[in-house]
């Protein structure tokens, strides 16, 4: 009762003052050049005495003296001294807010009716939540070592309930939001009490519509009740533990440049033993004697060294002493044990590098995780064999100075974190299977238009490449490369998490993994997706470019196209994808680097044409310079249903 008189007594006065303020207005003072307030009569209720004035708002006006605003009431007393930029109007919680400037910087604050400043105007941003009565504001810290912009949540009253701490503005429902650390980059679970409810150890935190799921950074899905226990976890397929920094400054700086902290497949690391040669240098390869079992990889790491062993680097900043390990990993990424504990980077040629470690071994790691597959015998010439100074651990590691200082930041650290969990799992919901056909002319439209010999080939390790198309007067021109590289867009329901990125595609440890095309329905009807002009229905398809291991079984996804772009001597090209198709049938003939295709010969996305079922009047049969392989060549399709 008593917060309801309250409310009811502030609600009249309000009315009150709003009435009253009604009857005056501002006038400007032909002699002084000053506005004041005069009522109905003209008589003047507040002297002349601003540079500009505003009519009054709910009691209160916003006026000018020097070119800084304040705010009076209907008394012509201050409420707000002249000393903002700016003042905005009174929200329905009783709030202003304030903007200074300083430099060229914006800075906001905020004040309640009483003249009171609940916050100080230096956050760059405040927001201000109705709902859940709460303000969140975007500065700094430096007490806490926060240096750089982070939000805080704070109190109607102004009492600090987070200090800045916060990658972005937590949105309270209920009085519970999820939140990203500005430290590491990481999402936990907050309440408007100040509790942390989920630690920040997360890479996104869902707490809509009464389900509470969390991302973990081994792209698990953990599901929690309302008690916060855990009742259901799911990992996603193809995920792998990341390489961890420890904290390291070099480790962080360290990832991925060059050859260290890649996955090296038995396919792309080989004993060597090296010997001078016409060009330089050449190396004998062999295989690197070490238990790969299957899917597992080698990865080299920088640690601090503590037994002064060759080919040491120093950091130039702390005189810390690092060596280059070699480790090894199950295909999930978990530990399995150490191949070499010390070593250090020897050279680096077009393509790959030379690794000295324990044991007076040298060992060449190819750049392409498929490369030597395609290679013909053992030796190799190395005619830009180039020395790698390893004096220290930036000239060492193929660093700059600018990754190892930029790791002392601690925001850029933590976006660094982020970028190395995913880029070592980039692309993992294209291991989610893809839904069966939904209704019976759906099912029976995949069905027949995949029975065409052009669904039922297989490709296999050198098919499948990435093209550039260049347009050539009346032909496209499409230059073959040898790597296959695609473009992934990892999207999680229901997470708020996406991540994308660039993956080169590795072909198995036995190189034997194959890739077919099938076709699905498109989630989206526009003109450039497969029309079915077979059925008589609406639906719009497209072609799905799926991988399966050795066995047979479905792999992962790799692209998604609307329709198949051009066809011509065994070649398919996907334009959109830049990714081309190599037939290797009967009579296959192995094409050029370089190809012309007609521009006319553009295959347009209708069923009929995909299937090879219909002719348009003058045009050759689309399918006609696709090969059709002996039953040997046939990959087990997986279960679609």
């Amino acid at each position: 009762m008593k917060v309801k008189a309250i409310v009811a007594l502030v609600a009249a006065l309000c009315l009150t003052l709003a009435a009253s303020a009604q009857d005056i207005k501002p006038v400007k003072d032909r002699d002084s050049k000053k506005f004041g307030y005069q009522d109905k009569s003209k008589n003047w209720v507040i002297s002349p005495q601003f540079d500009k004035a505003k009519r009054f708002i709910d009691g209160y006006a916003i006026v000018e003296v020097q070119g800084l605003e304040g705010l009076i009431n209907t008394n012509g007393d201050w409420v707000l001294r002249p000393e903002y930029n700016s003042i905005g109007k009174f929200d329905k919680l009783g709030l202003c807010e304030l903007m200074v400037k300083v430099d060229r910087t914006k800075m906001y604050g905020l004040a309640d009716a009483s003249g009171r400043i609940v916050l100080p105007p230096v956050y760059q941003s405040v927001s201000v939540s109705k709902g859940e009565q709460i303000i969140t504001a975007r500065g700094i810290d430096p007490d806490n070592g926060v240096n750089e912009p982070l939000w805080g949540v704070y109190s109607l009253s102004g009492e600090e309930i987070f200090a800045p701490q916060f990658t972005y503005s937590p949105t309270f429902r209920k009085g519970v939001a999820s939140a990203v650390s500005g430290f590491n980059g990481r999402a936990g679970l907050i309440d408007n009490a100040g509790n942390v409810l989920l630690p920040f150890e997360n890479l996104a935190v869902n707490d809509g519509y009464g389900k509470l799921e969390a991302l973990t950074t081994d792209f698990t899905v953990r599901s929690y009740d309302s008690h916060l226990n855990v009742i259901d976890e799911l990992r996603s397929p193809g995920s792998v533990k990341p390489y961890d920094t420890f904290g390291d400054d070099v480790r962080a700086a360290a990832w991925h440049c060059g050859c260290v902290g890649r996955r090296l497949h038995s396919n792309n690391v080989r004993a060597a033993q090296m010997s001078r040669s016409t060009a330089g240098r050449a190396a004998s390869l062999s295989h690197l004697p070490v238990d790969w079992g299957y899917g597992r990889f080698i990865r080299l790491e920088p640690e601090i060294d503590p037994k002064d062993h060759p080919g040491r680097m120093e950091h130039p900043y702390n005189g810390q002493f690092y060596t280059l390990r070699a480790l090894m990993y199950e295909a999930d990424g978990s530990y399995v044990g150490v191949v070499s504990d010390w070593g250090w980077l020897e050279a680096e040629f077009p393509g790959g590098w030379v690794y000295s470690c324990e044991g007076d071994q040298k060992w060449i790691i190819f750049e392409d995780p498929n490369y030597p597959a395609r290679q013909r015998g053992n030796v190799i010439d190395l005619p830009d064999y180039n020395p790698i100074d390893g004096g220290d651990v930036i000239s060492g590691l193929c660093l700059s100075n600018y990754d190892l200082k930029r790791m002392q930041n601690p925001s850029y650290r933590a976006k660094r974190e982020q970028e190395i969990i995913e880029g070592e799992n980039v692309g993992i919901t294209s291991y989610l299977p893809h839904p069966a056909p939904r209704g019976r002319e759906e099912a029976r439209a995949i069905k027949e238009t995949m029975r065409s010999p052009l669904f039922r080939h297989t490709y296999y390790l050198g098919d499948v490449v990435n093209c550039e198309l260049r347009s050539s007067g009346d032909d496209v021109e499409v230059l073959l490369s040898d790597r296959l590289v695609c473009h992934f867009i990892d999207r999680f329901p229901e997470m708020s998490y996406d991540m994308e990125g660039d993956e080169e595609i590795f072909w198995g440890p036995n190189n034997s993994r194959t890739v077919a095309i099938d076709l699905e329905q498109a989630d989206h009807s526009g003109s450039e997706f497969i029309e079915d002009d077979l059925y008589g229905s609406n639906r719009k398809y497209k072609i799905v470019l799926n991988m399966y291991e050795e066995d047979g079984r479905f792999l992962r996804t790799l692209a998604e196209a609307p329709c198949i772009d051009f066809m011509e001597d065994g070649v398919i090209v996907f334009e959109r994808l830049g990714i081309a198709l190599l037939n290797r049938g009967r009579g296959y003939r192995e094409p050029s680097r370089r190809i012309r295709i007609p521009k006319a010969a553009r295959i347009e996305p209708r069923l009929s044409l995909i299937q090879g079922l219909k002719k348009e009047p003058g045009q050759t049969e689309p399918h006609q310079n696709v090969q059709v392989p002996p039953p040997e060549n046939m990959r087990t399709r997986h279960d679609r249903h």
